[in-house]
């Protein structure tokens, strides 16, 4: 039988918690506090950028879901951060409409940096969503990576 640092298949495929890692991006303190209290952290490690220094410093780490709640002059700076951070090309990334809707230069912003516009409820909805989706998903490669060892 082979240990866990013997392993024959890569790394990549262990998984390195059952927490769901939240980045919780907004410029404005009331809208952080607000998704913070209706997400609640069960299950969640939530972590709070407000600021573009701490964004990049957020995105070094492994992150599940990004909230990005700024304002439109810097959604696309910001989802640029996002995706060109190493392993941040493939996470969900989800904007709140109601603070972009009425900007006509973002047309086709989020689309080209794979985010997603939606209301906070249908936000919140789909937080939880991925958050069962992940968990369900370590607990079944745990079960994987237990029964190659």
């Amino acid at each position: 039988m082979l240990s866990p640092s013997q392993s024959r298949y890569p790394q990549k495929f262990k998984v390195q918690s059952q927490i769901c890692n939240l980045l919780l991006v907004s410029d404005m303190q009331e809208r952080m506090e607000y998704f913070s209290a209706a997400i609640g952290d069960r299950g969640l490690k939530i972590s709070r950028a407000s600021t573009q220094e701490e964004l990049k410093r957020f995105c070094r780490s492994r992150q599940d879901i990004v909230i990005l709640d700024s304002g439109p002059e810097l959604i696309e700076q910001m989802l640029h951060e996002i995706r060109s951070a190493p392993g941040m090309g493939g996470v969900p990334v989800f904007v709140p409409a109601d603070r972009i809707v009425t900007e006509p230069s973002l047309a086709g912003v989020l689309p080209s940096y794979r985010a997603m516009p939606c209301s906070d409820e249908e936000l919140l909805w789909l937080v939880r969503e991925q958050q069962i989706r992940d968990q369900s998903h370590n607990i079944t490669q745990d079960r994987f990576d237990n029964s190659i060892l």
